[in-house]
């Protein structure tokens, strides 16, 4: 073999670029393939990989390509390429083939043609499952070490990973057999010299040693050749190894001595699987038949497996027929291989079996693929939309159109988009309400549009007949809130006309009435204001969470010294702020009832001649917790949920009758800020008023501890 044919199979003499024909009638998958493999070379991380994965020392960076593309648009154009790069002895190492390729022969019968005249050559379908499945694949072209099928879409790692390992595996086994051709001359050239040393020593002692020279150089030349290379060679003859080199011994972990040994069985260094193949090939080589290199497996001394592949050949050696073998270690590639094929295993199944609907479209609208929820949702399987535009399938409602096409819009320039509503027309004619949300991904050299979206039927009824549900609750609460107004307005007339009258006669008449009856219509006076309290309020309550109020930064610091004066203490009760107070957000005139009616109620019941009232706050649980304490009469613990309740005043002072109404409508407005109110306390000791409002983000201002006393 001389220099140029070196060349074309990756020798570094030249640096002869590795040669690949794609076959594809798409112009921008052509510019895909000249992108990932010409264009993005100048990247030497995957140089770098391809030297970790076939055990070799990285090249040093060059402005030469690794790549020599050629590209046809027909099967019939590619197959007239491969011919004519046979017949100037310049074959193609790898063919990426599409398919579907129109007109003329698709992608199998393309493949049929190239395989009958170049059965060497590395081939990669590219499919997307659509038109051969595998199966049929399989009975047209037979399961051949020479094919991978790839499913669309791919990315530029997969494209770059099986470019760099096909080629390498073709390079591999032509330099096997190269190197075969090498030791078979090598051989004959040795058998030729001991046939013209023998003649010559039958006329010639001086000559015969000369020829015993001879042979000692070449048999020292071929095995300094074989010990220093990186393969396993090793000759076999008769059931018996009669030569293994040094390599043989690291990977199989036998000494030579072992190897050559009578006990040895050569058949223990095959697999059970491939135990088939080693035996019909080592019967075909004794009928004097061509053996291509073949991948089987080994199994070493300590019972690791071995995946190689092997280029031998029938030789004779020493009178006898003997086979030599030359076997290159690859399991450090099949391992790679199979880590990237469960890693493909693996993200098929997440897609297919994840419980959300995903698809893929384009960013015109095509189909791309679909997992089963998807298909569930629309009533369609996959294949029967895959290729087909979103437009055109009737699954959008028209006016929901420019809504997809805006998505596809953002996913083109690399946006997310949602999550936005859309109701889609299944294939039995039914609808489904759909939440999507869309991700920009980018699969070999295109953008594509990841859906991911969710059945939300059943939530949009829920919504519905909750909306009407509290249209009416509304309306029933207006209606409430109008019956309380007029029911208020109705029983304070009369009253205010009884009040009216009983000051008349007070006014004219008190001198003339005897005490008694000055005492009834003062006692009728307590009553009518009673009754005037109480349907006052009925109705405050009743008004409370039906309309909202203004809400606004309160600084109680400020706000609650305002308050307790507003409530006037008497003399004798003194009120203190014991620590900084919050600032909250808050309806103004709601928060001063909380603290009015508890400061009122304290001030209202106290019994002891110097009472004291101390209001406090503290944070606990993401919660404010204030405090109003007192040293009055304290309650009973069974009237603890009693005094909460409306018209439910305890009866504990002879100087004042409360309505019931006051400890209510603080409890309703606590309770309409996400909070609670309860009270602790100890008969004749007094009580303390708990509640807790939610705290807002945003700055508590500073404050002092103050008193207020009137």
């Amino acid at each position: 073999m001389n220099n140029g044919e070196k060349e074309m199979i990756g020798f570094p003499q030249g640096g002869v670029p590795h040669r690949i024909l794609v076959i594809d009638d798409n112009p921008d998958i052509q510019r895909d393939f000249k992108t990932i493999l010409l264009e993005e070379q100048a990247n030497t991380k995957l140089d770098s990989c391809s030297a970790k994965l076939f055990a070799r020392s990285a090249r040093k960076s060059t402005p030469r390509s690794k790549y020599e593309l050629d590209f046809a648009s027909q099967g019939k154009e590619g197959y007239e390429k491969i011919k004519q790069a046979l017949s100037q002895n310049r074959s193609y190492e790898l063919a990426f083939v599409d398919m579907r390729i129109s007109p003329g022969w698709d992608g199998i019968e393309t493949i049929e043609h190239i395989w009958k005249t170049d059965p060497n050559i590395q081939v990669v379908i590219c499919t997307a499952y659509t038109d051969h499945s595998c199966e049929e694949i399989s009975q047209r072209l037979g399961r051949s070490k020479n094919l991978l099928i790839l499913k669309k879409p791919f990315d530029s790692a997969e494209i770059a990973q099986l470019a760099a390992i096909l080629t390498e595996k073709w390079t591999l086994a032509k330099r096997a057999s190269i190197k075969m051709d090498e030791l078979e001359q090598m051989v004959k050239e040795r058998t030729n010299e001991l046939a013209t040393t023998n003649k010559q020593n039958q006329q010639e002692i001086p000559e015969r040693k000369k020829a015993e020279e001879a042979l000692r150089e070449s048999e020292e030349k071929f095995r300094s050749l074989a010990e220093q290379s990186p393969n396993m060679i090793f000759i076999h003859s008769k059931g018996k190894v009669i030569y293994a080199n040094k390599k043989c011994e690291e990977i199989m972990g036998y000494k030579r001595e072992e190897f050559y040994s009578d006990d040895f069985n050569f058949l223990t260094l095959i697999a059970p699987e491939s135990m088939d193949l080693i035996k019909e090939n080592y019967k075909r080589h004794l009928e004097g038949e061509e053996i291509q290199p073949y991948e089987y497996t080994l199994i070493n001394k300590a019972g690791e497996r071995i995946e190689a592949i092997n280029a031998s050949k029938l030789i004779q050696y020493e009178g006898h027929k003997a086979i030599l073998g030359i076997v290159t270690d690859i399991t450090k590639r099949k391992k790679a291989e199979e880590t990237l094929r469960q890693s493909e295993e693996r993200l098929k199944i997440l897609f297919e079996y994840a419980p959300d609907t995903i698809f893929l479209n384009d960013t015109k609208g095509n189909f791309v693929d679909g997992n089963k929820a998807a298909e569930e949702m629309v009533g369609y399987a996959k294949e029967e939309l895959i290729g087909k535009n979103l437009f055109e399938t009737g699954l959008l409602l028209e006016e929901q159109v420019p809504k997809a096409a805006k998505h596809l819009e953002e996913i083109d320039k690399g946006n997310p988009t949602g999550p936005d509503e859309f109701t889609l027309k299944r294939k039995d004619g039914s609808y489904v309400t759909v939440e999507i949300r869309t991700f920009p991904v980018r699969i070999g050299n295109q953008t594509l549009g990841l859906g991911i979206a969710r059945d939300i039927t059943e939530r949009k009824k829920s919504e519905f007949s909750q909306n009407e549900l509290i249209e009416k609750v509304d309306k029933i609460n207006r209606e409430l809130n109008d019956f309380a107004s007029i029911v208020s307005h109705d029983l304070k007339a009369p009253l205010r006309g009884i009040k009216t009258l009983a000051n008349w006669i007070l006014a004219d008449c008190a001198d003339k009435l005897g005490d008694q009856a000055n005492e009834q219509i003062n006692l009728l006076l307590d009553r009518v204001e009673r009754m005037y309290n109480l349907i006052e309020g009925a109705l405050q309550y009743s008004r409370l969470g039906q309309t909202k109020g203004n809400q606004i930064q309160v600084n109680l610091n400020n706000f609650v010294p305002e308050i307790i004066n507003m409530v006037v203490p008497p003399e004798n009760i003194t009120v203190t702020i014991e620590n900084e107070l919050p600032v909250i957000e808050c309806d103004e005139t709601q928060i001063m009832q909380v603290f009015q009616n508890l400061l009122s109620n304290a001030i209202k019941y106290m019994d002891k001649p110097q009472g004291w009232i101390k209001v406090g706050c503290i944070e606990q649980d993401g919660f404010w917790k204030f405090s109003v304490a007192d040293n009055g009469p304290g309650i009973e613990e069974k009237h603890f949920e009693k005094i909460f309740k409306i018209f439910q005043a305890l009866p504990t002072s002879p100087r004042f009758e409360g309505t019931g109404v006051g400890l209510t409508i603080t409890k309703k407005i606590v309770e309409l800020y996400n909070g609670k109110i309860w009270v602790e306390s100890k008969v004749g000791e007094g009580s303390t008023f708990f509640f807790t409002l939610p705290k807002q983000k945003g700055p508590r201002l500073a404050g002092t501890k103050m008193g207020a006393k009137k």
